[in-house]
């Protein structure tokens, strides 16, 4: 008996402890009297309220007054052990005497001991434990190493990129990987394929009654679009942005899509504004972005940013391109673009974002060497149809492409396999997939090319004019816009033609009265004239012979692709094929095509069209 007194009394101050806790946090004390009460009538003479007024009452005094309710709970906790005391001795009297049944006696006593535990006891929580034996642990890891690492002197050694087994060692990144899958391409009405070069835009749509690529005129009846986006004042002061041939008359930016994606600090793009002349024309924008200031830098200018201007573009050949469908709606476009564009992050998420300004979607984007390839191949008929033998151009062929624009591109490529699984028709065998072309060799010069001849040809006529009249053209900036522009069209012109006459009235004024430019211009003197020019085209030429490294060998059979608007001046062509040939191509095959300056867009769209039939066969 006094052993289980104990051993109650002991547990009783266990749980007074508790209880302390409990009600530290406001519990309800007489609650819980009052739910014990309700087990046996021997509770019912300790405090029980019944009263919700009471209980307010109660509650009031606890916040109000601690002393008198931690009093009120030492009280309570006296009457509490007392009774639990009185209790087991009443179930041992009942055993003893065997008045109640032994069943019912330990029921009531193990309902009590699970009402009581149920109130006052809270079981220990493990997690904490664990989660802090692993910070623990993770942290004694952590400085067990750095300090091995400390005194063997590997802290500072830099990490080493472990191989992963199979990795191939030099990788290149490819236009279809960054382009192939990152647009979910959604409903297509009509597709188009889009080469935004410097001076010139061009667009091929698929015809759906002959099913056949065609590059497309625009309003003006030109298949050559210019690249220049300019600003015009509306009637409530608003402006607005016109693009091609409109814009040409007012305050404009030329390729503004050949900065897209690129910052203000860009070497390269700062030799692009600087050979242009306009450095008066870009700022620096938020986080080293560049703005592009469209108009003469007064009220009346805009500033904008490189990839707004190119979504103008972009929007304005979509319409010429949708002009051609019969839907009205160009919905996707492929794109041809430089080299090194292509296979750029930066320049792929700015032309994403451009497209979508103009509401077009991208079917992919390659290279243009690549679409100038496929092009040209198509449309002399597939390989069956080059060469000149039996079989055509065998595979694998080395092809050596230059393309003579504003710029100089070559590249060497190796066509090792070509197929007719592309559903187009009248095009034959063609490599159309980027497996089919490895890329050997890719350089270029951005100071090598047509500009570089216009400039060469407004040089003579500026000196001339200065030398007949004593007037320099050059003080006047809309003066030598219409300088350059005379020049450019005598460069074109003497391209099929022996002569071509420069008619430029009014160019000037004096106190004599107003001035012309005027000048007959032969083919033998724009050669004569561009005779640097065409030395800096050449060395581009050796360049790329000389750090190509390809065997001697393969470099006898190659064939000669010249492309671009340069393409058509004939001493050029003659001159690139020479240097080749002297550098070891003596079996040079030069490849003839109607429309060189065309050959990258025809290839974009051939690309457009071939993945819109995976597309379609995909769904």
């Amino acid at each position: 008996m006094l052993r289980s007194i104990r051993r109650n009394k002991n547990i009783l101050k266990k749980h007074h402890g508790i209880l302390k806790n409990i009600y530290a946090k406001n519990y309800h004390h007489h609650n819980y009297y009052r739910s014990i009460s309700n087990i046996n009538p021997l509770y019912s003479s300790m405090p029980n309220k019944t009263n919700n007024d009471d209980d307010n009452d109660h509650n009031a005094k606890y916040s109000n007054n601690r002393k008198y309710y931690l009093k009120h709970y030492a009280t309570s906790q006296r009457n509490y052990s007392t009774m639990m005391l009185q209790q087991c001795k009443i179930n041992k009297q009942n055993n003893n005497n065997n008045n109640v049944n032994n069943t019912t006696a330990a029921d009531n006593n193990q309902q009590l001991v699970q009402k009581h535990n149920f109130h006052v006891t809270r079981k220990a929580e493990v997690w904490p434990i664990l989660v802090a034996a692993g910070f623990i642990y993770v942290g004694a890891r952590f400085l067990q190493k750095y300090y091995a690492a400390k005194e063997s002197g590997e802290l500072n050694k830099p990490r080493k990129r472990e191989k992963k087994i199979g990795e191939k060692k030099d990788k290149k990144e490819s236009a279809e990987d960054l382009w192939g899958g990152s647009v979910e391409f959604g409903k297509v009405t009509g597709i188009m394929g889009l080469d935004t070069g410097t001076l010139y835009s061009r667009v091929s749509v698929l015809s759906t009654d002959t099913g056949k690529v065609q590059v497309v005129e625009n309003a003006e009846g030109q298949r050559a679009t210019p690249s220049c986006v300019g600003v015009q004042d509306g009637d409530e002061g608003e402006s607005s942005f016109l693009v091609g041939t409109q814009a040409e008359t007012l305050d404009h930016i030329y390729a503004p899509n050949a900065l897209i994606g690129r910052r203000f600090d860009d070497e390269k793009a700062s030799a692009f504004i600087k050979d242009l002349q306009y450095e008066g024309n870009v700022k620096q924008g938020i986080g080293g972005t560049m703005q592009l200031i469209v108009g003469d830098g007064g009220e009346d200018s805009v500033a904008s940013s490189p990839e707004l201007l190119t979504s103008q573009l972009i929007s304005h050949m979509r319409s010429v391109a949708s002009s051609h469908i019969d839907t009205g709606n160009c919905s996707h476009a492929f794109l041809a673009l430089p080299a090194e564009a292509a296979i750029s992050p930066r320049v792929h998420s700015a032309m994403q974002i451009a497209a979508e300004q103009a509401n077009l979607r991208l079917l992919g984007a390659a290279q243009e060497p690549l679409c100038g390839l496929l092009g040209s191949i198509a449309s002399l008929g597939g390989m069956e149809n080059i060469g000149g033998g039996e079989d055509g151009m065998e595979t694998p062929s080395l092809v050596i492409i230059c393309d003579v624009g504003r710029s100089t591109d070559v590249s060497i490529l190796r066509i090792i396999d070509a197929d007719d699984d592309h559903d187009m028709e009248h095009i034959g065998l063609v490599p159309h997939l980027e497996e089919h072309v490895e890329t050997v060799y890719m350089t270029s010069d951005q100071f090598a090319g047509g500009r570089v001849f216009d400039n060469a040809i407004i040089d003579f006529l500026v000196s001339d004019f200065e030398k007949e009249n004593k007037l320099d053209l050059t003080s006047d900036k809309m003066t030598m816009k219409r300088v350059t522009e005379a020049a450019r069209n005598a460069r074109i012109e003497l391209s099929s033609k022996l002569q071509s006459e420069i008619n430029e009235p009014f160019i000037t004024a004096d106190a004599t009265g107003p001035k012309h430019l005027m000048h007959d211009m032969s083919r033998s003197k724009l050669e004569s004239l561009s005779r640097d020019a065409m030395e800096k085209v050449f060395n581009v030429c050796k360049k790329a012979i000389n750090e190509s490294e390809v065997d001697k060998d393969e470099l006898v059979n190659a064939h000669l692709l010249v492309l671009g608007g340069m393409a058509r001046m004939p001493s050029l062509v003659r001159g690139v094929k020479k240097c080749f040939m002297d550098a070891g191509c003596t079996d040079l095959k030069v490849i003839e095509i109607e429309q060189p300056e065309e050959m990258n867009v025809y290839g974009a769209g051939l690309k457009a069209a071939i993945k819109l039939n995976e597309i379609n066969e995909e769904s």
